[in-house]
């Protein structure tokens, strides 16, 4: 009867600990054979004077192929966008991507490098390119906190021109205990003229707060450019580990 007592209660705790994964951790990567989902859905312009916001449904899914290698992948479908040849409000698929992921450093330090490949759905609701990404995350994790750098470069393939793009940047959390904590990432884009036109290069800022509770994880967030050329985005996230 114990033995079975205790089988049950490890058996609870461990179907708990999965559920409520923190999806959110900047140095987050799904364990060998585990499996993640994550919604987003957000509210806003790309760049400024273009007239109403895009609003853009996001599903990413990822699987721990090893404790150390992950893949994901994303699809997003945008609604009042106007990023097509005409610049007329138009629905449909934006970007799809697929990505893998190594952790080439475990322990108090992490290190992890990725590679990624996307291209747009629908050239009426996103421009149509090919993105090339590989970058690499390193930094600590702390029982209460984890703080990232972000070292990344793409490479953006379009039917009019070509544009690079390199990306610097950190992501850090704070666990107030184990329901509440709080995201802060800045990122810094230096970019090619993007669309023939000279835009500053964006600093992004991004607080998130996150609920986490044996359901998953929920997330609010504000983006927005404290360089200014593009527009303040809200969103919000729902992840879970299964």
């Amino acid at each position: 009867m114990k033995k079975v007592s205790l089988l049950s209660l490890l058996t609870v705790l461990a179907i708990s600990t999965t559920a409520g994964a923190h999806t959110e951790n900047p140095f987050y990567m799904p364990a060998e054979g585990k499996g993640y989902s994550k919604t987003t859905i957000e509210m806003g312009d790309q760049l400024k004077g273009v007239e109403d916001s895009t609003l853009t449904v996001r599903e990413t899914l990822g699987y721990g192929i090893t404790d150390r290698l992950s893949v994901d992948g994303s699809i997003e479908y945008l609604m009042d966008s106007y990023i097509g040849d005409s610049w007329d409000k138009e629905d449909g698929l934006g970007q799809f991507n697929l990505g893998l992921k190594y952790r080439y450093l475990t322990g108090s330090m992490l290190g992890d490098a990725y590679i990624n490949y996307g291209t747009s759905m629908d050239e009426d609701v996103f421009y149509k390119n090919n993105t090339y990404t590989i970058g690499t995350k390193f930094g600590v994790r702390h029982s209460d906190y984890e703080v990232a750098g972000v070292v990344e470069y793409r490479f953006v393939d379009t039917d009019w021109d070509d544009f690079n793009q390199f990306a610097v940047g950190v992501d850090s959390m704070y666990k107030f205990n184990k329901t509440w904590s709080a995201n802060l990432s800045l990122n810094y884009e230096m970019l090619d003229d993007l669309y023939g036109e000279d835009y500053d290069d964006p600093l992004f800022l991004k607080p998130q707060v996150n609920l986490t509770t044996s359901a998953g994880t929920v997330s609010a967030y504000y983006k927005t450019d404290v360089m200014g050329d593009h527009e303040d985005s809200f969103g919000v996230k729902y992840g879970v580990q299964f």
